[in-house]
């Protein structure tokens, strides 16, 4: 017959036993709680990366269509004539400046690929642009300076149509990747 202390001692045989299971389903929620951490971790720093790339391509289109506009207004008065060359130095003087380019050169990597050519070409005339624009006037210039404003204007754009259908695409593809990102934050 069992006595008072039989019960007591089946149960110290299995006191070991009990506080390793304890042990291991604490350290299995432990282990839980952590990957959730590391999980919720890299989509917070997924977002961070997919919202600066979207940052990137949104400053990009919108100072390189800034720049097509102005690019284009010459190109226009440029076809009206042989300007005065007076006149045409005042507007070189005008063109704008662009370091959002020089920004998005600096972290080219958060770009697209397909439109590298296309903006390392619309980065190239506006650096000639805004070369005209800084430097002092020449005289002996003013004959090709306005067939070489306009090859640089017509490039400039040429360049930027096609940047534009690239970086709409990245930003299409970004939005829908951030969103997700959002929703499982």
């Amino acid at each position: 017959m069992l006595c008072n202390h039989g019960l007591y001692d089946i149960a110290k045989d299995f006191q070991p036993a009990l506080s390793a299971t304890i042990a291991l389903v604490a350290a299995g929620v432990a282990f839980i709680v952590g990957m959730a951490k590391i999980n919720v971790d890299r989509r917070a720093a997924a977002f961070q990366r997919v919202s600066s790339q979207l940052g990137v391509c949104l400053r990009l289109r919108s100072r390189a269509g800034h720049l097509d506009d102005v690019a284009k207004t010459l190109t226009a008065w440029l076809a009206k004539g042989e300007p005065d060359p007076d006149k045409l130095e005042q507007v070189l003087k005008a063109w704008p400046s662009a370091s959002e380019l020089d920004e998005a050169w600096k972290v080219v990597e958060s770009m697209p690929t397909k439109a590298m050519d296309d903006f390392e070409t619309l980065l190239y005339c506006h650096r000639g642009m805004a070369a005209y624009a800084s430097e002092q006037r020449a005289m002996w210039l003013d004959k090709n300076r306005p067939s070489a404003v306009k090859n640089l204007c017509t490039n400039l754009s040429t360049s930027y149509t096609q940047l534009e259908k690239h970086l709409n695409n990245e930003i299409n593809t970004l939005e829908t990747e951030r969103e997700n990102l959002r929703r499982q934050l």
